[in-house]
């Protein structure tokens, strides 16, 4: 990954915190019942929570890509995955799905 990429994504993640910190604030003191402000916070948590997932997800897609490419214009096609003790699931699982689908063999 380039430096680029990884500023883009922490700015970002800056910006996504600040808009809900912002959002949550304004709705914190509009005039409406509280239970309808914990209401509207749960819901915009929860968009907020998927949002941050399929984020994430992207991006362990994309660093199973970059290391398949980098490895490639090394020549190096087939790899031993060794997952170090961790279960073979999560981001472990869709970093080596995409490292794979990108082609190289496992």
């Amino acid at each position: 990954m380039t430096e680029e990429t990884g500023c883009t994504g922490i700015g970002t993640t800056a910006f996504v915190a600040g808009l809900v910190a912002g959002i949550g604030t304004g709705l914190l003191f509009a005039s409406q019942s509280g239970a309808r402000t914990r209401r509207q916070l749960h819901n915009l948590a929860k968009d907020m929570q998927e949002e941050a997932n399929q984020m994430l997800g992207d991006a362990k897609t994309s660093i199973g890509k970059v290391i398949a490419e980098r490895l490639k214009e090394k020549g190096v096609t087939k790899v031993v995955f060794d997952r170090g003790g961790f279960l073979y699931h999560g981001r472990i699982r869709a970093v080596a799905d995409a490292a794979r689908a990108a082609g190289l063999e496992f």
